[in-house]
C-alpha cells in the first residue's frame, strides 16, 4: 500500500511540473505589466501608426510626446538589457 501511495504522489508531482507556470503567474498578477512591441510599450500606438500615446502601468510610465519610458519600481531592481 505504501508503494502505491508513493507512486501516486510521484505521478502527481510529475503532472504538476508540466503546468505552464508563466501563464499562471501572468494571470495572477493581472494587468499593468510592461510589454514591449516593436521597441515601444504596448498601448502607445495611436490610430495613425505613431507611438505618441502616453500610457502607464505598475512601476512604469511612457510619455508619448517625448517618447521616454520611465521605470520606477517599488523596490530597487536590476535590469539586464543584454540581447542574446
Amino acid at each position: 500500500m505504501k508503494k502505491r501511495l508513493l507512486s501516486l504522489l510521484v505521478a502527481l508531482c510529475m503532472a504538476v511540473t508540466l503546468l505552464p507556470v508563466s501563464a499562471i503567474t501572468a494571470w495572477a498578477e493581472g494587468g499593468g505589466q510592461l510589454k514591449i512591441i516593436d521597441g515601444y510599450p504596448e498601448g502607445s500606438r495611436d490610430s495613425n501608426g505613431t507611438y505618441t500615446t502616453s500610457c502607464s502601468g505598475d512601476g512604469w510610465s511612457y510619455d508619448g510626446s517625448t517618447q521616454t519610458l520611465d521605470l520606477h519600481p517599488a523596490s530597487s531592481t536590476e535590469y539586464d538589457f543584454l540581447l542574446i
